[in-house]
């Protein structure tokens, strides 16, 4: 058989998950003849998705040195360094690759992430921009740049990159939750609870959105609708801290300190770091110690509805 055929081979293995028989199969192509860049870059790929990044820094070291102009190689040893902490040197690797082909998006979308993790922003941004030049429609970067945008305290901008996001792949749950978030930091929480409710509509699984939504309804002064979605996340995933939280700052609201007490602390035996329960249960049994009558706030919210 042709080495390109055992090597096709050894990938199909690979994508299988037979990560043995990949392994093996790539190191008999290599007996037969060492200089196959692509055989050592899938070997480096194997070894980093089983978390050996030492034999995977040697394996796609070993593709570079085969083949200098495999720009992959130099992406996925970013990737390697990345895991390690070894922040300069993928940055290294990704201008490389970007000198290699400088029409490669991934190759700048990578540096603009490593520059990033660096906080080094402003050379962030010039890559994910020349990115967009080479392809426009890239929503996940246009999330990047938004998070850019407001790391500066520009959220105005970090809207309307979100938004150009969104415009490109409306079915995104995580465009729309980080949306949402911008919109609950500039305290506009009626545009909060929309794009959290379509994150929540595309993915109803996740309980952190409905948390979230409770979050946006109670400043709103809306403790009916905020209980009743710090509930569906607690449904959801028993173990939402925020949400057994949220649920300790309503009964608060309502002049219910025993109930409030009891949610307080399951948020805190969830995450006993978690700094709205730690405060929030100290006021809840200060007002239990004063012995305060269950009386509702004029909130419109009935004792029959805290307990649906």
């Amino acid at each position: 058989n042709s080495i390109q055929a055992r090597l096709s081979f050894a990938y199909t293995q690979y994508k299988a998950g037979l990560y043995d028989k990949a392994i093996e199969e790539i190191q008999s192509i290599l007996r037969m003849d060492h200089n196959v860049g692509d055989a050592h870059f899938l070997l480096g790929k194997i070894y980093y998705e089983r978390g050996d990044y030492s034999k995977a820094e040697i394996s796609t070291a070993e593709a570079i040195k085969v083949d200098p102009q495999l720009v992959k190689a130099y992406l996925q040893l970013a990737v390697i360094y990345y895991e390690r902490e070894q922040y300069e040197e993928a940055i290294r690797c990704c201008e490389k690759a970007r000198e290699i082909d400088p029409k490669s998006v991934a190759a700048y979308v990578m540096l603009g992430d490593m520059l990033c993790i660096m906080k080094d922003y402003d050379r962030g941004m010039e890559a994910y921009r020349s990115a967009l030049k080479i392809n426009p429609q890239l929503p996940v970067t246009y999330r990047k740049v938004a998070k850019i945008y407001l790391q500066k305290g520009n959220r105005d901008y970090a809207i309307e990159a979100l938004k150009t996001a969104l415009r490109m792949d409306p079915s995104a749950s995580d465009s729309h939750v980080q949306l949402g978030d911008l919109y609950s930091a500039c305290k506009q929480y009626e545009e909060a609870v929309c794009e959290y409710r379509e994150a929540a509509r595309i993915d109803p699984d996740s309980d952190s959105t409905f948390a979230k939504i409770g979050d946006a309804y109670f400043a709103l002064e809306r403790f009916s609708e905020a209980l009743m979605e710090y509930k569906k996340a607690v449904g959801i995933k028993a173990a939402n801290a925020p949400a057994h939280c949220g649920i300790g700052n309503v009964f608060l609201k309502l002049n219910q300190p025993k109930e409030a007490v009891a949610e307080f602390r399951a948020a805190l035996d969830i995450d006993p770091e978690l700094s709205g329960a730690k405060s929030g249960i100290d006021l809840a049994q200060k007002a239990v110690e004063q012995v305060q009558p269950y009386g509702q706030k004029e909130t419109g919210l009935t004792n029959q509805e805290t307990k649906t």
